[in-house]
C-alpha cells in the first residue's frame, strides 16, 4: 500500500493541464477506519499539500465531531480526493478512478484560458 500512495504522490499526469500544478494529496494506511472521498482539494488545501486545511474542512471536522489530530491521524480516516470526477458534467464522473489505473488521462478545461475559449456554457435557471 505505501508503495501506490507514493506513486499517487508522485504523479503528474495532469501537471500541463493545472495551473497550479499537479500535487495528489492522499492519506491512507491498512488501518484506516473511515475513507472521506471528495472532488480534488481547492486552492488553499493544494498550495499547504493538505486536505481539507482550509474552511471547508473546519466544517467537516464539526460535522464529524473530530479534533485536527484524530481528523489526520491515518489510522482513522483515509483521505481520498479524486481530482477530476468532482466535475459533475463531465461525462468521465464516473470512472476516473479506473481512468487513473488503466494510465488513462481526460483532457479538462481547467485554467481561465481554457475555460473562457470553451463553446460550453451552462446556464442555471430557478425553478418557477
Amino acid at each position: 500500500m505505501q508503495q501506490l500512495l507514493k506513486e499517487i504522490r508522485n504523479c503528474t499526469l495532469c501537471q500541463p493541464h493545472l495551473d497550479l500544478g499537479a500535487n495528489p494529496i492522499i492519506s491512507a494506511n491498512k488501518n484506516s477506519k473511515i475513507l472521506l472521498i471528495s472532488q480534488a482539494p481547492g486552492r488553499i488545501a493544494h498550495l499547504k499539500s493538505k486536505a481539507w486545511d482550509d474552511p471547508s474542512g473546519k466544517v467537516l471536522r464539526k460535522w464529524l465531531n473530530v479534533d485536527e489530530t484524530t481528523f489526520y491521524n491515518a489510522d482513522n480516516f483515509a483521505i481520498l480526493p479524486t481530482g477530476q470526477s468532482g466535475n459533475v458534467f463531465s461525462e468521465y464522473y464516473k470512472d476516473q478512478a479506473q481512468k487513473y489505473l488503466d494510465g488513462e488521462f481526460v483532457k479538462m478545461k481547467l485554467n481561465q484560458t481554457e475555460i473562457e475559449k470553451s463553446e460550453n456554457v451552462l446556464i442555471l435557471k430557478p425553478k418557477n
